[in-house]
């Protein structure tokens, strides 16, 4: 059995290990795409995650979107939205878009073009090209926003509170400002599912909580739920299998109580318990003390190794490359522990990593 903490490194370093890639390069790239000198796919998404061009072409910023519909006969219904740029020191700007598919934008969707003297020189990330979805919801977003509450089901909200409600107005200097949640529509794929959803951020005061609830916008089921309120992590001992002692960070939701999450690192770093099934239930790994040493029959232990190892790889990134996780937008890091049965592997599907026991 390999060690989780070096597998961690290494699969979210490559982004695509251990699942199937096709790199092309030199005239095989060239041939699938002009001008190309590196191509690569994973299977993700039918669309290369990575396209690196020869010296002298002359593909431009403005070319970008017609080239791309083009090359990859994407219909119109898909579009790109420019989030931000960012010029480095070594003369290169890296534009990063978001995708859209009928107007709605695609949740983990991205793309990067990395531009010298007006010409692009490579391009990569993950995009998409075989949705077939209404952009239309069924449900109405009231209907939606009262099945996130009833999950939320707090006892007081920040919109119920006047002086919030004032304040909120002050700070961002408009009148109209609330707390009151309005649904977004955006695209979620979760477990290989595209799901039209509302999105909404939901501040409740008692108790405490604040977190984006992905509402299927026609079924009514909750995809996705995000946390958006980032505590400070403390500081446990972590009995590893592979890697010694190490010193972890974690969450405490109570006293004698802690779980493997942390929000220091990005948006976020959590470690889940899959139990031997192929379920993402996100089952925390809980300790009483915060010294870890869950030394057992289930090999508990291993779960340390996973969280301190993708610690290690957001710190990596961090302090090499100066980057906020493996996308430089903060991407919360999953690891999923004790994956299925017998499974002697581990894998990164382009969302979070899943290890199993072995043999």
């Amino acid at each position: 059995m390999k060690k989780i903490s070096l597998l961690s490194l290494l699969l979210l370093i490559v982004f695509s290990a251990f699942s199937e890639e096709l790199i092309l390069s030199g005239l095989q790239a060239n041939a699938k795409i002009k001008g190309a000198k590196l191509i690569r796919y994973t299977d993700e998404s039918p669309l290369p995650n990575y396209i690196g061009f020869d010296n002298g072409q002359n593909l431009t910023l403005s070319q970008f979107d017609k080239w791309f519909h083009g090359s990859f006969q994407l219909s119109n219904d898909y579009s790109f939205q420019l989030l931000n740029n960012l010029n480095d020191q070594i003369g290169y700007t890296h534009y990063r878009f978001q995708q859209l598919y009928k107007g709605v934008p695609i949740q983990g969707s991205m793309w990067l073009l990395h531009v010298k003297n007006n010409t692009i020189v490579s391009m990569n990330g993950t995009l998409y090209n075989k949705l077939n979805l209404s952009n239309s919801p069924t449900n109405t977003e009231a209907a939606s926003l009262a099945i996130a509450l009833a999950k939320i089901n707090a006892q007081t909200y920040k919109w119920e509170n006047a002086a919030e409600e004032q304040n909120l107005k002050i700070r961002e200097n408009n009148p109209q400002a609330t707390y009151y949640p309005k649904g977004k529509l955006v695209i979620v794929k979760q477990h290989g599912i595209y799901h039209l959803c509302y999105a909404f951020n939901i501040y409740a005061i008692k108790p405490l909580s604040r977190t984006t609830e992905y509402v299927d916008a026609s079924t009514g089921q909750i995809v996705m739920s995000e946390n958006e309120i980032k505590t400070i992590g403390v500081t446990g001992t972590a009995q590893t299998k592979y890697s010694g002692v190490q010193n972890i960070q974690t969450d405490s939701t109570a006293v004698n109580n802690f779980r493997l999450q942390e929000n220091t690192r990005g948006s976020g770093i959590y470690t889940f318990d899959c139990g031997t099934t192929t379920t993402y239930s996100n089952t925390d790994f809980t300790d009483t003390d915060n010294n870890w040493n869950n030394i057992n029959a289930n090999q508990d232990e291993v779960a340390t190794d996973a969280h301190w190892g993708a610690e290690k790889t957001y710190d990596f990134f961090n302090t090499t490359y100066g980057r906020n996780s493996i996308d430089n937008a903060g991407f919360a890091l999953y690891s999923y522990v004790r994956y299925d049965v017998g499974l002697v592997n581990a894998f990164w599907d382009g969302q979070e990593m899943s290890y199993g026991d072995g043999d």
